[in-house]
């Protein structure tokens, strides 16, 4: 066993000008494949991964309340009617749907700018700046297969290990990432530092996965997930440092820190359909029916949280 601390501090400016612009283009083997890609409806803006509101919760709705066509769910002073009523004028208000489709992927790209310098304010007196914001995306194709067995000891003694789901699945996630960063200082006569730093970042993932097999409640169909979700950080620190001549040169460190985290899924959406063969006019034909064994078709989820967080500390150090 071994453990250690790194203690990392950045410099809030450069110790000469910098200016710099980054552009990269890659490519990845299986985009040139014939690939099924799949996405859903979502936003022009899902680009650079910001939903612009269209996966959003109906404002319209109660964010408290479960929509779904199961009694447990239906409020005591509402008919069934009455309560299907409610529920069909409330899917209306959902601006996306379930449907997915195949698109050609672009090429990963990446951009990245950077600026920073320092300036003599006065002969005792310096101050400083850096900023650098920087964007990428990518494209990710899986194809893999999952499986589930149970395992079963019988009264004679005997055992068995019997097949309990069965998936093919194919997964496409368009994803993005965004990052920013500003800071500020001032060095009074290398005594006295105060840094100001703001940090930003962004990142997005959109993924689709298309499944084909079975589970125990469905003998043969297809699985489809739609998953989109953004997480976002944004961190402001105000620290310093300062040497005390009058008190034996004593150091005193201190720093301000407010920061927020957030999380934003909204509209995750789950539906299955089973394999079923129908005759029309003695011709037989195979259809995937959407499943509502237990009530329950389809169904979407929406999350969205926001953790703030603050902080001050000083040290004071011989």
């Amino acid at each position: 066993f071994a453990g250690g601390n790194i203690n990392i501090k950045t410099k809030a400016y450069p110790d000469k000008k910098i200016l710099q612009f980054k552009f990269s283009l890659s490519d990845k083997s299986y985009l040139n494949g014939n690939h099924n890609y799949l996405k859903s409806g979502g936003s022009p803006n899902d680009f650079i991964g910001f939903d612009d509101g269209s996966r959003s919760f109906p404002s319209a709705l109660s964010n408290d309340q479960v929509l779904s066509t199961a009694a447990s769910y239906r409020p005591s002073d509402m008919t069934t009617v009455l309560w299907y009523d409610y529920l069909g004028s409330a899917l209306s208000k959902f601006e996306s749907d379930f449907k997915i489709s195949s698109f050609t992927p672009t090429k990963p790209m990446g951009i990245g700018f950077y600026s920073g310098n320092k300036f003599q304010v006065f002969s005792n007196l310096e101050a400083g700046y850096f900023a650098n914001l920087n964007f990428s995306n990518d494209i990710t194709y899986r194809e893999f297969e999952t499986n589930q067995w149970v395992y079963s000891q019988h009264n004679d003694g005997g055992e068995t290990l019997s097949a309990y789901t069965h998936r093919d699945n194919e997964r496409t996630d368009k994803k993005t990432s965004l990052s920013g960063n500003f800071s500020f200082g001032l060095n009074y006569n290398e005594k006295h530092k105060i840094k100001f730093q703001n940090l930003y970042t962004h990142s997005s993932s959109d993924w689709t996965t298309q499944s084909v097999g079975y589970t125990p409640n469905i003998e043969q169909g297809i699985f489809i997930k739609q998953h989109y979700i953004e997480k976002t950080i944004h961190n402001s620190t105000l620290s310093g440092i300062n040497i005390l001549p009058v008190l034996d040169n004593h150091l005193i460190e201190w720093n301000l820190n407010i920061g927020r985290s957030i999380r934003y899924e909204p509209d995750t959406k789950t539906h299955n359909y089973s394999a079923e063969t129908r005759t029309d006019n003695g011709n037989e034909y195979d259809v995937y029916v959407l499943d509502i064994q237990g009530g329950k078709g389809a169904y979407r989820e929406f999350t969205d949280g926001c953790l703030l967080y603050t902080s001050d500390a000083a040290d004071d150090l011989a």
